[in-house]
């Protein structure tokens, strides 16, 4: 709970501040802490908005963290292809900028990709990330 105020008091504070950088890189914390709780659409809302803020404003760093915060989310409610289309999208977008999973979210991620193939299956989990790999990032 106390991981849940000091994030929600960060985006209070970084939207007064209308610094929207900041702004994304606490809300994809808020998501995790959220999808932690099981609060699911909250956790898609905040990431949702960070994706959208990351993506306009940046760093693009974010816009790869926001996709594997949903990507974890719609994993866990069952939307195994987007996770993966997700998924795809934030390694295709680390791949462009040299960039790895961060530590922290480097088992949340690992877990996403073992579950989903693991749920679809070795081909269809192929056939999914290679069809999101070969469609443009935006």
């Amino acid at each position: 709970m106390r991981a849940f105020a000091l994030a929600d008091e960060s985006v209070s504070l970084f939207r007064g501040l209308q610094a929207d950088g900041s702004l994304a890189e606490v809300l994809i914390t808020l998501g995790h802490v959220l999808r932690a709780q099981g609060a699911l659409p909250e956790a898609r809302q905040a990431l949702t908005e960070a994706l959208r803020l990351a993506w306009s404003v940046g760093p693009r760093l974010m816009v790869a963290g926001a996709l594997e915060g949903l990507a974890s989310v719609e994993a866990q409610q069952g939307q195994t292809p987007l996770a993966v289309q997700l998924l795809s999208a934030a390694s295709a977008l680390r791949v462009q900028m040299g960039t790895p999973v961060r530590p922290a979210d480097q088992s949340a991620v690992e877990g996403a990709l073992a579950g989903a193939r693991v749920i679809l299956g070795d081909n269809a989990f192929a056939d999914v990330w290679s069809k999101a790999q070969a469609q443009p990032l935006e």
